[in-house]
């Protein structure tokens, strides 16, 4: 005689904790973007690609916004544009936001001397950097007391800034950026290269009728031993820049050209000088490369070419 189960008929199931999910991403949602408020970008970039709910956790735009404002100390910038995201944004201008972190920086060029502003413009979604300069608001003058055939003239400079020629301009439609594909979309391996760190890349104007050539090169720090031997000098200090009398957390070898004559090649090229990865490039310097180009691209050769070395000031300066 068949006996029933004391449980038959009644409707129990056993929870199905397979499709739950456990740990971390149990969490609320707002928890779980508090947690990642604290990850750097490229952290952020690392949770892209270890399962789908912390990629679409990672792509929000509160973290992406929050990485574009810290880059830029005058924060007006209210959205994305022209980008669709604040990811994509982060992404096209990502190996140059430190310019504008920065805002002001100076140059080795001891004769001359030169002193860029780089801001960000959101109407164009362009870095741009441009140089400041001074010029004479008026001719007054008045006789010296001590002999009146002598004249006193006046200097009072308007400072501004030198708008119709930029040294360096980065804008997110240039061909460099279309390239780089982004962080987000392309994630296979074969696909790396397209993220890889480059050293030197082109600066693009945005006035088709400049006639300078320039690339944009990272710079790497230099080593405590090489900067101790080299520092002992008198002027021009090896040509450390900048030099000892400014305080500097990084300090490269510079190259001014009315001293050293015409750059060194070894100063981009030598892995000595030039970062070979993301983490040895410095945030604080970088160099700009110029010339005049005679022929044809494909056989044309350099006139008079410049390398220029930047750094910047700490904040609290």
């Amino acid at each position: 005689m068949a006996t029933s189960h004391p449980d038959a008929g009644c409707d129990l199931k056993t929870p199905d904790t397979s499709r739950r999910p456990a740990g971390f991403l149990a969490l609320p949602a707002e928890l779980i973007d508090t947690v990642l408020s604290y990850l750097s970008p490229l952290e952020l970039v690392k949770l892209l690609h270890v399962c789908h709910d912390l990629h679409d956790h990672a792509v929000k735009d509160i973290h992406w916004r929050r990485n574009v404002l810290s880059n830029i100390p005058v924060n007006t910038v209210q959205s994305p544009y022209p980008c669709s995201s604040w990811l994509k944004l982060f992404a096209a201008h990502h190996q140059y936001w430190f310019l504008t972190r920065n805002i002001l920086w100076f140059c080795d060029r001891s004769l001359t001397g030169q002193m860029i502003l780089v801001r960000y413009d959101q109407r164009r979604g362009c870095i741009e950097g441009y140089q400041l300069v001074a010029t004479r608001g008026g001719d007054d003058d008045e006789p010296w007391l001590e002999d009146g055939d002598a004249r006193i003239h006046h200097f009072k400079p308007l400072v501004g800034l030198h708008l119709d020629r930029p040294v360096l301009q980065f804008n997110v439609h240039s061909l460099d950026n279309l390239s780089r594909m982004s962080l987000s979309e392309r994630s296979d391996r074969s696909d790396r290269r397209t993220r890889s760190f480059y050293p030197e890349h082109p600066i693009r104007y945005s006035n088709s009728l400049d006639p300078r050539f320039c690339t944009f090169v990272h710079a790497k720090p230099l080593d405590p031993e090489i900067l101790s031997s080299r520092m002992g000098n008198r002027f021009p200090y090896g040509q450390v820049w900048p030099p000892p009398a400014i305080p500097a957390r990084h300090r490269v070898l510079g190259n001014p050209g009315d001293i050293a004559g015409t750059p060194r090649s070894e100063v981009i090229s030598s892995p000595t000088w030039r970062p070979s990865k993301r983490s040895e490039a410095s945030d604080l310097t970088f160099r700009i490369r110029h010339w005049m180009e005679l022929g044809p691209r494909a056989i044309g050769f350099h006139v008079g070419e410049e390398l220029v070395t930047y750094s910047t000031l700490d904040s609290a300066l």
